[in-house]
């Protein structure tokens, strides 16, 4: 089916992005249970999984996708500090809001106490480590900045839903009510063709292009974890060898839909299964679920996504075998879990940094000015630049639960440096008139121009982008600027 992964019909509601053309009341509603506009010509519905053919049908949707479950961008982390190139800027993002999609905030820190902070969410009185140590950052860096922080996730899991996500950008944009708004993402997820062409990422691109808007996106953790094998056939079988420790895990291989394969599993007992080219589940050392994708009005590529549960622990093989070939036959595959023995380091950022128009951050060291090991790197699969700058987060030292304070490492946390340096920039530029349209893509060249290199690094870089943020050398680049 078109853009859906059907699990099967007895999994009870299922909630879909929708792309839509027109108005919103003209879809009709009898074809979902609940549905939700999200703006710009988005939306979520919950539906039976057997009315979706008819949902797709309606002359109203452009396009439809299943959900994407995130996770945030942490890593274990020894105690210490670290600080980025702020300079003596007396600017604090004041007039400015700077919107949290994460956790729930504790807003009894201490480090709230003199912040204009708000949090929104099923519960004010939850609260996880995680989202209020990014919350914390952006009040020690931005401290005059409004905080809107959207809760998506208030129970300590890991996890979030991309309609989460989607439904709290839409609630802090419309909060923050026509202001300079920044909005920090800290989650992300190895589930697409790091192109930046999921719905998702549409929509964020598109919320991107709106008035005063910046957003920053995570690059996420997943640079040393061989979560991405490339393979080029020239006319030869392709081999993926997997390290399957864990037995429930999905793959997605991704191809241009001109070149033809055959796709075999082979078990860890080297036992071969050909897949069909329809979507369906089947049982093979364990239970797995083949969805078959087509290109979308977005991408040539296409997809084959396999979900495995209680996978037989071993080496397992992906096997391409080409038929036809109108390229040189390159594929990629990316792995929620496990590890491919003969991985790729690069195209190892998470969506949604690999949307066009976020900034994406990655994190590094600033003790030892090198690149974090964790830290996804680009490029994008179609070679687009990403990510765009690198900012601190490794051993960051901010706020914990229980008003405590601890050091946390993680792209998650490198991000909300690179949203507190767009609020202090778009209080100079917009809040106080040097630069009214200091916001989107050209707030993200100054970033990118004013950023810090290092003389032995070819730049942009997979690891660094355009280089280490530096808000000082960005304000006086844009302070020069306004004097000729």
């Amino acid at each position: 089916m078109l853009g859906l992964r059907n699990f099967g019909t007895n999994i009870g509601l299922i909630t879909l992005i929708l792309k839509y053309r027109g108005d919103f009341e003209d879809i009709p509603r009898g074809l979902f249970v609940s549905a939700e506009d999200l703006g710009n010509g988005f939306a979520l519905a919950d539906i039976l999984p057997e009315n979706s053919k008819r949902l797709i049908a309606d002359p109203h949707i452009i396009y439809a996708e299943g959900d994407k479950l995130l996770s945030y961008q942490q890593e274990n982390a020894a105690s210490g500090y670290s600080y980025y190139c702020k300079g003596n800027s007396e600017l604090t993002g004041e007039g400015v809001v700077i919107g949290i999609i994460d956790g729930a905030v504790d807003l009894s820190h201490p480090v709230f106490s003199d912040v204009d902070i708000e949090y929104y969410g099923e519960s004010e009185n939850a609260s996880t480590t995680h989202g209020t140590a990014v919350a914390g950052i952006a009040a020690q860096l931005a401290p005059k900045a409004k905080l809107i922080c959207a809760g998506i996730n208030e129970t300590g899991d890991s996890f979030a839903k991309a309609s989460d996500i989607m439904r709290a950008l839409a609630l802090t944009r419309q909060l923050a009510s026509g202001r300079p708004l920044v909005l920090n993402i800290s989650y992300g997820t190895n589930d697409g063709s790091h192109t930046g062409e999921s719905l998702l990422e549409e929509y964020i691109d598109s919320l991107a292009q709106n008035e005063l808007t910046a957003i920053v996106a995570a690059a996420g953790n997943l640079g040393d974890k061989a979560r991405h094998f490339r393979g080029v056939s020239n006319g030869a079988p392709i081999i993926a060898e997997i390290g399957v420790t864990v037995p429930d895990f999905s793959l997605g291989i991704w191809k241009n839909f001109s070149d033809d394969f055959v796709f075999m599993l082979a078990a860890p007992n080297n036992e071969t299964y050909t897949l069909s080219r329809t979507s369906g589940r089947f049982y093979f050392h364990g239970s797995i679920f083949s969805y078959k994708g087509t290109p979308t009005p977005y991408s040539i590529n296409d997809e084959t996504f396999l979900l495995f549960e209680n996978a037989e622990k071993g080496i397992w093989r992906a096997e391409m075998y080409p038929q036809n070939l109108a390229t040189d036959g390159r594929a990629d595959m990316w792995l929620s879990a496990n590890a491919f023995t003969a991985p790729e380091d690069d195209t190892t950022a998470t969506l949604p940094a690999y949307a066009r128009r976020v900034i994406s951050a990655a994190a590094y060291n600033a003790a030892e000015d090198s690149a974090a090991v964790f830290s996804g790197r680009g490029f994008a699969a179609d070679g687009l630049i990403k990510p765009d700058i690198a900012a601190p987060g490794v051993n960051i030292y901010t706020a914990a639960t229980n008003n405590g304070f601890a050091a946390f490492s993680g792209t998650s946390f490198a991000a909300p440096f690179v949203s507190s340096a767009c609020a202090a920039l778009m209080e100079w530029g917009i809040a106080k008139g040097n630069d009214p349209f200091l916001y989107g893509e050209r707030l993200k060249a100054y970033l990118q121009k004013g950023a810090s290199r290092l003389p032995n690094v070819k730049y942009p870089d997979t690891k660094w982008g355009y280089g280490s943020l530096c808000l000082e050398k960005t304000l006086e680049l844009l302070e020069r600027e306004a004097r000729i």
